[in-house]
């Protein structure tokens, strides 16, 4: 009997790269400036983002600049959850910056914040409280101080994972 010698490379996907993340990035809370989100309010946006099959970038302290970019969100494998936006993206640690941002959520001293825009009718007034029904995303950020208290990481993924890299059949 003759034994055949395969291999077969490993693909990272976004779920199982180092620097992978779920996290809770807005929350129905009402937030600092005193604007509360409304469930249903990212439904259309994230329709958009996915029939796009553009990610949404992930920035540091919501600066456009491309040097402030340090990662992904991955808009189908984001939702809303009972609790708020739940998203699915991974930092890239191959730059000084990433790996720092990357180290800083890691151990909690950093949280989520979005950036967006309401279009015409999205916005409504309840007592001393704005809420917002409808949001287009623009960007995820990871900043010191989040407006929204509630946002946090869900998970990091910290070591590669094991995979076959080859075996004998």
């Amino acid at each position: 009997m003759t034994l055949d010698h395969k291999v077969f490379p490993t693909v990272d996907t976004e779920t199982t790269a180092p620097g992978s993340f779920v996290a809770l990035v807005s929350t129905y809370q009402t937030d600092r400036t005193g604007e509360r989100v409304v469930p249903g309010a990212f439904q259309a946006s994230l329709k958009r983002w996915s029939e796009s099959a553009k990610m949404i970038p992930v920035l540091t302290d919501h600066d456009g600049v491309i040097g402030s970019v340090v990662g992904k969100v991955d808009p189908r494998m984001s939702g809303e959850s009972v609790q708020g936006l739940e998203v699915a993206g991974v930092l890239d640690t191959s730059t000084e910056l990433g790996a720092r941002v990357y180290q800083l959520v890691k151990e909690g001293s950093l949280s989520w914040s979005i950036g967006y825009t309401i279009p015409e009718g999205g916005r409504r007034k309840a007592g001393r409280v704005t809420e917002l029904a409808q949001i287009d995303l623009a960007e995820i950020s990871v900043v010191a101080t989040p407006a929204n208290e509630g946002t946090r990481t869900l998970s990091i993924k910290s070591e590669p994972s094991v995979q076959i890299v080859s075996f004998e059949c």
